[in-house]
């Protein structure tokens, strides 16, 4: 082997290093020694054909062949790393989600909740109802990530369809209610009925989607999803109906409609260490 060989392998060497730290650390492991061997193979061919040229050569086939790799290697590693993590606190975010949700019912129902035309946002009990609106919301979407990082709901199209439009939905909402109804940002009204409620439809049509997800995904019928299925089936009406029909919000369906969506989550998260173990 000449002196240049030598000093390629030996440069090139250091600077598979380099490159090797795109890669998830697992990844590296199982990998290096043969990546490593491949690569230095490579460029002594390319030494022996093309000499510089070649050697330049498959150094930038190798960074684009990292570059196209590791996205989905880092999200793959993160996900696995991160998985003990969301199983363990899905059912604590979802059953305080629940909890929040109900909060939010109790305050919406008063007599003088005044939420009739909140043109510059909600006062008295109803700035309470939104007070706890949106951390129920930010819960939910939590929770229902970790459900979904945890492949409670598989990892098929239907569970990432469903993820994505309740997170969708949910962010539409939790951004209103913060920037509209704590922050007086912009008009209060307007946010709600322009923003809010179409984000509630893919709120509540993506719960539904992950939910028949999860009980497709499951190796025994989840009896426990049921009030869960049936309030977001009751609700996925409200943001149509409610500013058409005059009473929406205290009618009784509604009511009962909110309640059960609130004890879905609390029975959700009783449930999930039980169900995140049968799956996994």
């Amino acid at each position: 082997m000449s002196v240049g060989c030598r000093v390629v392998l030996v440069a090139a060497t250091a600077f598979f290093a380099v490159l090797a730290m795109g890669c998830p650390p697992d990844f590296r492991r199982r990998y290096h020694d043969l990546m490593l061997q491949v690569f230095l193979d490579c460029c002594r061919v390319a030494w022996r054909d093309r000499g510089l040229v070649g050697v330049v050569a498959v150094w930038l086939a190798a960074v684009a062949d990292v570059a196209s790799l590791a996205p989905a290697e880092w999200l793959r590693w993160l996900r696995e790393a991160a998985s003990p993590m969301a199983c363990r606190w899905a059912g604590p975010a979802a059953t305080l989600a629940g909890i929040l949700w109900i909060g939010t019912v109790l305050a919406w129902i008063q007599p003088d909740a005044g939420h009739e035309y909140p043109y510059d946002g909600p006062q008295g009990i109803y700035a309470v109802a939104v007070g706890l609106f949106s951390p129920s919301v930010a819960l939910m979407l939590i929770g229902i990530t970790a459900l979904h990082v945890c492949r409670v709901a598989g990892a098929g199209w239907l569970a990432v369809a469903g993820y994505r439009t309740t997170l969708t939905g949910g962010i539409l909402v939790l951004v209103t209610n913060v920037v509209a109804g704590w922050l007086h940002l912009v008009a209060w009204w307007w946010s709600w009925q322009r923003v809010a409620l179409p984000g509630g439809v893919f709120l509540f049509v993506g719960l539904i989607i992950f939910g028949v997800a999860m009980i497709r995904a499951a190796p025994r019928p989840h009896w426990h999803l049921l009030p869960f299925l049936i309030g977001c089936l009751g609700l996925i009406t409200f943001p149509l109906t409610s500013e058409l029909v005059p009473g929406t919000y205290h009618d009784w369906p509604t009511i009962t409609a909110w309640t059960l969506f609130g004890a879905g989550w609390i029975v959700l998260g009783r449930v999930l260490p039980a169900v995140v173990k049968n799956q996994s």
